[in-house]
């Protein structure tokens, strides 16, 4: 007998510690049982020490009473190791093993495990700092999960990256970012980034929510105009003039980003942009044939000229002045100042499609001019034609009057452009809105232009300086 085990008799009584020549082997120590005697768990059994020659080894688990006696066999238990189940709890379990070899065999049984355990019911974590997110929220950079402080011990984390609206709510989640890092795409601009942490163990799971970061901004630095803000817009188009690009020839250079409209004629001196980097366009009224005005050119191989919908923006001063003339609009005529009353056939393959023309901003009337009254007062307005020409039965305009000055300062004028409605924006503030005409359905460019309102029957201003900060153009 071995302390806390037995040893069965092989013919030359129990208890040798040598086995004769040729004969079945004899134990020496009996098996040992490691692991914890938990429902669940995995017993693993050792074989014991033996002396002489041994050729197999066979096991079989038994459960024992509380006491570890009254010993019985498991069926199908003949394997070195043992999942302890649950009818197990409340008993010992032992383990005997049988070596073998030619000439015969001999058996020990381990001592008994404690008496078996249900599992402590672990309960699933519980959060105690929320998870956070670190890195910059613009497009292309990464932004990586900090998991947060959690108690009852995870074993491991899953991660959920959610696209919310500007101010953190209305949040889905972004297909297939489930790692601990996320990269940001121009999909994300405009929107806010959560993070969902699910913390898990052995008794289940729970979940923590990350604030939301900043509004995503492009790889310029501009961030999403109020207006659009958390509408899955992204920035198509930038122009800072920090390295102005502008052909006065009269004809498409796809070298140049701006075209002088080929119905226009800049003197010299009149399109520059000055050391702090702002355009002016700059008209003098004794000396100018036409109007001053760019327009963006053709859309040709990466560069994009023309959108169809999307949010409008500059930032402009106007000039000061009674009848002065600044401009800012869509066309749907490349490279054209001013309404043309016709159709084209430029975006139909053939088939004529009715002009259209957007107005953002356009200089005020004789009878409604700048200072009149005290009331600084602009226009935005859509032209278009119908089948039976155009007129002012076919324009849509209205006339906004500011509660300030506009001249002198910068000023954001803006439009929102959608299959359904245009509606026009002040500082991000709306001025006006109208239906979507079937004729502004198509591909339009930007125009920019300065003038003075000729048919003004007082003295007319002698300059006419517009001056542009910046363009942005936006788009889902």
């Amino acid at each position: 007998m071995f302390p806390g085990g037995s040893v069965a008799g092989n013919g030359h009584g129990g208890g040798a510690a040598k086995a004769p020549r040729k004969s079945a082997p004899i134990a020496s120590s009996a098996p040992t049982i490691s692991g914890s005697a938990v429902a669940g768990n995995t017993l693993t059994a050792s074989t014991g020490s033996w002396s002489g020659p041994v050729s197999s080894y066979v096991y079989q688990w038994l459960r024992c009473d509380s006491s570890g006696n009254a010993c019985s066999s498991i069926g199908g238990t003949t394997s070195s190791s043992y999942v302890i189940v649950t009818v197990d709890v409340g008993h010992m379990l032992r383990v005997s093993v049988t070596a073998s070899n030619r000439y015969g065999s001999g058996i020990v049984t381990s001592a008994s495990t404690s008496v078996v355990t249900a599992p402590v019911s672990l309960s699933p974590p519980s959060n105690t700092s929320a998870p956070t997110i670190n890195g910059t929220p613009t497009v292309g950079q990464t932004l990586t999960a900090s998991s947060g402080t959690w108690s009852g011990s995870p074993t491991s984390y899953a991660y959920a990256w959610k696209r919310c609206g500007s101010s953190g709510g209305s949040c889905g989640d972004i297909s297939g970012a489930t790692s601990a890092s996320y990269g940001l795409t121009s999909t994300d601009t405009g929107y806010t980034i959560r993070l969902t942490v699910t913390a898990i163990n052995s008794g289940g799971s729970s979940d923590a929510t990350s604030m939301p970061t900043s509004t995503v901004t492009t790889n310029t630095g501009v961030a999403l105009p109020g207006p659009i803000a958390g509408l899955g817009y992204s920035e198509v188009f930038n122009e800072d003039f920090s390295n102005f690009s502008y052909n006065n020839s009269g004809s498409i250079n796809d070298a140049y980003k701006w075209q002088r409209p080929f119905n226009g004629a800049n003197d010299a001196g009149t399109v520059f942009v000055d050391a702090n980097k702002v355009l002016h366009l700059k008209y003098t009224t004794a000396t100018a044939t036409k109007p001053v005005a760019i327009g963006t050119r053709k859309s040709v191989g990466n560069y994009q000229g023309s959108w169809t919908y999307g949010y409008f923006e500059a930032s402009i001063a106007i000039p000061a002045g009674i009848a002065t003339y600044p401009q800012f609009w869509l066309s749907s005529t490349p490279q054209v100042w001013g309404w043309t009353c016709s159709t084209t056939t430029q975006w139909t393959n053939g088939s004529p499609l009715l002009n259209a023309e957007i107005d953002m901003l356009e200089g005020g009337w004789e009878q409604n001019g700048w200072g009149k009254s005290g009331v600084q007062q602009y226009n935005t307005s859509t032209h278009l034609n119908t089948s039976s020409g155009c007129g002012t039965a076919d324009q849509l305009q209205t006339h906004f009057n500011s509660s300030g000055a506009l001249d002198g300062a910068f000023h954001t004028y803006a439009v929102l452009w959608t299959p359904s409605t245009v509606t026009l924006y002040l500082d991000g503030a709306q001025t006006a809105s109208f239906p979507t005409p079937a004729s502004a359905n198509q591909p339009m460019y930007l125009i920019l232009g300065s003038d003075v309102h000729h048919s003004y029957t007082g003295t007319l201003p002698s300059v006419s300086d517009t001056q542009v900060a910046w363009v942005h153009v936006w788009q889902k």
